[in-house]
């Protein structure tokens, strides 16, 4: 880094990268402070360079990530934002290329919104960030209205991000509607989630879990007869 800075100066994209670079390994060893100095550095340069939207969203992200693993729930709010309204403009530029990445990315920052909105307390605000999520996924836009219990799957079966991605949407989506009482909205949910997770050839412990969780909301719904005298 120190080599790169002297040959070109601090304010350059490549310096930017390695900081990022950086900051990733302090991340993985668990040392956040001094990955966080590495991203708010790397993001600075990038605001003051020629960079494009996904470039200043990817510091954006893994500071928002950092500010969440501390718990800093306001803080990581704001950078997730920042890092939304980011991919929605690198969305809108490549629209006709790699759209299903940009998609992704969206859905993603999405997802964690939605978990931190949930954290926050703020349920309807976590529900919403997840609806938008859903209609990134099958229109690219979020403000499209979307019934999501209308969504036909196998229009996107040949999608597996996708797939992945609203599976991932629709299972926080079932926790918090279990976790406000709406019973059946979250069987729905839950079991949107699952046809999804197996349309995508996924086998993982969080289909296990949303198993169980699917199967909770049934019981809740339909408690098992009680036996014969």
């Amino acid at each position: 880094l120190a080599i790169r800075i002297q040959a070109t100066g601090k304010h350059n994209l490549e310096v930017s990268t390695l900081l990022n670079s950086i900051g990733i390994l302090y991340f993985k060893q668990g040392h956040l402070d001094r990955a966080l100095e590495h991203f708010y550095d790397g993001l600075s340069i990038r605001r003051l360079v020629p960079a494009s939207p996904r470039d200043i969203a990817t510091m954006a992200f893994n500071i928002a990530e950092i500010h969440g693993e501390r718990g800093e729930i306001e803080k990581a709010l704001e950078y997730w934002e920042e890092a939304l309204s980011l991919e929605r403009v690198q969305y809108a530029l490549r629209r006709s290329n790699c759209a299903n990445r940009d998609k992704k990315n969206i859905i993603t920052i999405l997802h964690r919104l939605a978990s931190l909105h949930r954290s926050n307390g703020n349920l309807d605000r976590a529900l919403q960030c997840l609806e938008d999520g859903v209609s990134v996924a099958l229109n690219g836009n979020e403000t499209d209205e979307i019934d999501t219990d209308e969504i036909d799957t196998d229009s996107i079966t040949d999608n597996n991000v996708l797939l992945t991605e609203l599976a991932k949407l629709f299972g926080l989506m079932g926790s918090i509607h279990l976790s406000k009482g709406d019973t059946e909205d979250a069987m729905r949910a839950f079991t949107k989630a699952m046809r999804l997770n197996n349309l995508a050839g996924l086998a993982d412990h969080s289909n296990l879990e949303m198993n169980g969780l699917v199967l909770y909301s049934v019981c809740r719904l339909h408690p098992p007869c009680a036996p014969a005298a």
